[in-house]
């Protein structure tokens, strides 16, 4: 097995400079160590995320003036850092999980301007699960025996959707309340929306999470937007259209199955919900996608 090193020297020899997209990412690795770490002085030449799947690190970040800041990252957490950042990792834990993803892009350069922070990083701890969903939906799909076998045409352009809705969910994370960035996520509420992303398709009832956790339809309605930004019935069924693309690329069921698939039987709202989502009907969305092999 590569050490750590070197894989992040060969993440570095993977990126891309240039791409004539809005946004795309270079390339995408999952790490795993059964072991304690520490990984000195890296820098990438491209913007990158670093979600910790399971277990806990230290990240170091070297600023140009000598200091560094470190942040104490665990299960959840996502960090965004810029371009050419000098960073260390270690780790204390026996087992670690962690994806790397690098980005480049002709708009990511603006991006970056207009959310400048001075540290060069920022830390989402979770606010916004939709962001964590999405890298691991990348990494299932770009490391699948489905994927190896996609014609580059189709590969680049997926890289380019996938790219964009997730600096779309990373843009959302930044301008969250600020007294939701200062609270830890209820227990509860971490609970429900992973019952939420592990049973997309079965029926959600209000009601349960109240028989379940002993809060109101309210409260729970009330902490679930506040924390993260969006009510449970929007998230879900932003889950089931996530899904849903994913049925309809690697399957070829039906679109009224693919909706009963991820839990929503009326045809007709599955068409006009995925449309609403992704700005083409589950019917187009197949097609143009499986016209570029």
């Amino acid at each position: 097995m590569e050490s750590l090193a070197q894989v992040f020297d060969n993440f570095s020899e993977k990126t891309i400079e240039d791409h004539p997209f809005f946004f795309c990412f270079d390339c995408i690795e999952p790490i795993h160590t059964d072991r304690p770490f520490q990984c000195k002085n890296v820098i990438l030449p491209s913007a990158f995320f670093l979600y910790i799947k399971s277990g806990r690190i230290t990240l170091e970040i070297h600023s140009r003036d000598n200091a560094s800041h470190t942040k104490e990252l665990t299960e959840g957490d996502i960090v965004f850092l810029y371009p050419d950042t000098f960073f260390s990792l270690s780790s204390d834990a026996a087992v670690t999980d962690f994806i790397l993803l690098a980005l480049h892009g002709v708009l990511l350069q603006d991006y970056l301007l207009s959310s400048h922070h001075s540290n060069r990083y920022y830390v989402l701890d979770n606010y916004l699960p939709i962001l964590s969903n999405q890298i691991e939906h990348i990494e299932a799909d770009f490391t699948s025996d489905l994927m190896a076998h996609c014609s580059t045409e189709k590969r680049i352009f997926l890289m380019q959707q996938y790219a964009t809705d997730l600096m779309t969910y990373f843009r959302q994370s930044l301008v969250l309340p600020a007294n939701q960035m200062a609270r830890s996520v209820p227990s509860y509420l971490k609970k429900v929306r992973r019952h939420l992303d592990e049973h997309y398709a079965l029926t959600f009832v209000l009601d349960d999470v109240v028989e379940w956790y002993g809060v109101s339809k309210y409260k729970f309605c009330h902490d679930f937007k506040e924390f993260y930004g969006q009510p449970p019935l929007q998230y879900l069924n932003e889950q089931r259209i996530l899904h849903a693309k994913d049925f309809l690329l690697s399957t070829d069921v039906p679109v009224h199955e693919v909706g009963s698939m991820v839990g929503i039987d009326n045809t007709n709202h599955f068409i006009t919900l995925f449309k609403r989502c992704t700005g083409v009907t589950p019917l187009q969305y197949r097609r143009e996608h499986l016209s570029i092999d």
